[in-house]
């Protein structure tokens, strides 16, 4: 679906907003951190440093 659906459809049901935000918000949860070394900060999103 196009942004604008979605947009209209939680704009019609607020209850389906959060409850799809508290969904997502629960994956972002169990993302495995990458401490030290492992991880890094981007200096730009798209492309590796």
């Amino acid at each position: 679906p196009t942004t604008r659906n979605i947009v209209n459809a939680y704009a019609m049901n607020q209850a389906m907003f959060f409850f799809d935000f508290q969904k997502a918000i629960v994956r972002m949860g169990l993302l495995d951190l990458k401490l030290g070394s492992k991880g890094e900060i981007r200096k730009y999103c798209r492309k590796i440093n």
